[in-house]
């Protein structure tokens, strides 16, 4: 498996539902409309190649195709993070601190543990209150994307600016040109770009390569000169290689914590088992047939114990891109689980499925939305207000 940033360099305006993201499934249907260029027209790809010279079979047929896409953020860099539903601001001056703002909290470490203190017999003074220490006002969440560079931490402005374009089709009935008409759209800032997590299987990369070279069509009004984009593959790091010991300073984060108000009383108010702690950050659309947890279905979570859930639920409608006409609404849930794991349970075994979690996400093919990301080092090394 290869893992690569993919960078999207916009030639002309685009048409987007929302001009900061291009979705993973448009991304997905970019590269097949691409992929089916030199196909036999009308192939429909049930059994095999159309032709010798088929390339979308290879990449999306069953059994093979492109292990993960993700969406497409517009950025200045390539290793651009999604706040998680635990992240809260205050809500006079939000943002970081470094920035004009009064700061961000994360509350996945500091208000489970909180609780737990809160839980036992003896109450205490407990040093967490959800307001911001700077002025007082109540903390509100904060969404969007940041860029991280070392311990600093940047939110990332709207580096989209709307767009008119003028047009004038020709007849080649009548041999002249008719009225002029304009439509409206998006460019970037100079120096951004949009850019996703993808991963291809080793046996495609070499086919990948040559469909994307000939550049993709994104969003609405592609027959109307807008939605080209140059792309350009960047390696990017495996995470399997740092889950080990993202989990690792996770837990310890999360000790320390509940050593700090344990301390407090003479009894050991908050017991340490052995058992083993870590978050999953997830956007998936529920299944509700399975039941309420939302992770009810995830590969090899079934043996651990998910102990808080912070969901942030959102609608998405609008039209459909491809068509024209409208789209479904569509329930999404972005959310971040606190789970733990027995002390005598497997964790070698649990590693693996974490593993395959964050490369392949949640749902099949095009069902498969957002990303999972296991421990992300935002909820325990980021300031607290």
């Amino acid at each position: 498996m290869r893992l690569y940033w993919l960078r999207l360099h916009p030639e002309s305006a685009l048409h987007l539902n929302d001009p900061t993201t291009i979705t993973a499934r448009t991304l997905r249907g970019a590269i097949g409309a691409a992929a089916l260029h030199g196909c036999v027209p009308g192939a429909r790809h049930e059994a095999g190649l159309c032709s010798a010279g088929c390339r979308y079979w290879p990449l999306f047929g069953f059994g093979r195709g492109l292990i993960r896409v993700g969406d497409a953020h517009a950025t200045t860099e390539d290793a651009v993070l999604s706040f998680p539903t635990t992240a809260q601001t205050c809500s006079v001056k939000p943002g970081f601190k470094a920035s004009g703002g009064h700061g961000v909290l994360d509350t996945a470490i500091r208000a489970w543990t909180f609780e737990g203190a809160m839980d036992v017999p003896a109450r205490l003074m407990i040093p967490f209150e959800a307001g911001c220490i700077v002025c007082g006002a109540p903390l509100t969440p904060i969404a969007g994307h940041y860029l991280r560079n070392g311990s600093d931490f940047t939110r990332i402005a709207d580096l989209t600016t709307p767009a008119l374009t003028e047009h004038r089709p020709v007849s080649r009935a009548l041999r002249r040109g008719l009225g002029s008409f304009t439509q409206s759209g998006s460019v970037l800032t100079k120096g951004a770009y949009y850019v996703a997590k993808i991963a291809v299987p080793d046996e495609s990369d070499t086919l990948l390569r040559g469909v994307l070279a000939e550049g993709l069509l994104i969003g609405g009004r592609r027959t109307r000169g807008m939605g080209a984009c140059r792309v350009e593959l960047i390696p990017r790091p495996d995470p399997a290689q740092t889950l080990r010991e993202r989990i690792a300073a996770f837990n310890r984060a999360l000790r320390m914590e509940r050593r700090f108000y344990g301390a407090m009383h003479t009894e050991s108010l908050l017991p340490d088992d052995g058992s083993w702690y870590f978050t999953l950050d997830f956007n998936m659309q529920p299944n509700t047939a399975r039941g309420p947890s939302p992770l009810a279905d995830a590969r090899g979570l079934r043996s651990i114990t998910i102990l808080r859930y912070w969901l942030r639920p959102s609608i998405a409608g609008g039209r459909s891109l491809a068509t024209g006409l409208p789209a479904a609404l569509a329930l999404t849930l972005h959310g971040t689980a606190l789970c733990e794991a027995p002390s005598d349970g497997d964790r070698v075994a649990l590693e693996e499925a974490l593993i395959y979690l964050e490369a392949h996400g949640i749902g099949l093919e095009r069902a498969r939305d957002g990303e999972v990301t296991v421990c992300d080092p935002f909820h325990g090394e980021v300031d607290p207000i």
